[in-house]
């Protein structure tokens, strides 16, 4: 990330600095939020192959294969709600800061897309609300705008946090679904030589 600037630096620079550093913590959420999906994905392929080997079991230990059916699926759904919250924090797909809080964000033209591109229908029009904006109107937008990615920050990490939790519970379901398996695999009769 950018270095922090001095503490002579004006307001632009120090709103420039914070601006960067969100789409920095912003990627960084979404770099997480991929190995989150990763690794639910090798949960769901190895939660698939014990239930495989729990079936052939079950034909000679069959009393305890309700259980580890009953931990394999919640596990599996676990997985599944964990993939969900995943993708939120990596994409936000479906919500924006404006339509997550619409009564906290004000104005940020020329910061961000939808709001300019919908307040100016030609270029022209554009422009010369750029060139007549003052300083410190230009200081309240980007505000507005770091205000609208922190809240979102926000909310990509909260989801971000549940899809982790989700991946826990379910590695710890998967893990007593190994215990049970290791039960019936023990409990199996031993062939007569």
């Amino acid at each position: 990330m950018n270095a922090k600037p001095e503490d002579t630096t004006s307001t632009e620079e120090w709103l420039r600095w914070h601006i960067t550093r969100c789409d920095g913590l912003r990627a960084a959420i979404a770099n997480r939020a991929t190995l989150v999906i990763s690794a639910n994905a090798l949960l769901l392929v190895s939660l698939g192959l014990f239930f495989d080997k729990g079936s052939e079991l079950a034909v000679v230990s069959p009393e305890p294969w309700p259980f580890a059916v009953s931990a394999i699926l919640a596990a599996a759904v676990l997985v599944l709600l964990s993939v969900c919250f995943g993708v939120f924090a990596a994409l936000h797909p479906f919500r924006t800061s404006a339509k997550l809080f619409p009564n906290k964000i004000g104005s940020r033209l020329l910061f961000y897309p939808r709001e300019t591109v919908a307040s100016f229908k030609e270029k022209g029009a554009f422009a010369e609300r750029y060139m007549s904006t003052k300083p410190k109107e230009m200081i309240a937008f980007g505000l507005e705008e770091l205000w609208g990615g922190i809240l979102q920050q926000f909310q990509r990490h909260q989801h971000l946090r549940q899809a982790i939790r989700f991946l826990l519970f379910a590695f710890g379901l998967e893990v007593l679904s190994v215990l049970v398996l290791l039960y019936m695999w023990a409990m199996k009769p031993v062939a007569a030589p």
